[in-house]
């Protein structure tokens, strides 16, 4: 990882610990998660709607991102353990967002 990008992320991780701290940067950090994951980075954009999901678990646009990011991982998954791990995260994230 390279040195900015490492930085750029100990900033957005070091959010998470002070959730609140998030609240007006929640649509930077949202727009970099969906960004990440459309990027096929779906690891680091779970890790970005964590943060918002730490201040506001029923945000509508980090539950989205977060499924798109699981049902890709699913997708691509060849492991079975992984695959119940993911297919129980998508059946709550669906429950979550009503679908």
């Amino acid at each position: 990882m390279g040195r900015e990008r490492w930085h750029s992320a100990g900033r957005v991780l070091a959010t998470a610990s002070r959730p609140g701290d998030c609240r007006g940067r929640r649509e930077a950090i949202l727009a970099r998660a969906a960004a990440l994951a459309t990027a096929g980075s779906y690891a680091e954009a779970l890790r970005l709607t964590d943060v918002v999901l730490a201040a506001d678990p029923q945000n509508h646009s980090a539950l989205e991102t977060r499924l798109t990011a699981v049902d890709a991982l699913l997708a691509a998954s060849g492991n079975i353990n992984e695959q119940g791990w993911l297919n129980g995260a998508r059946r709550t994230l669906r429950a979550q967002l009503g679908l």
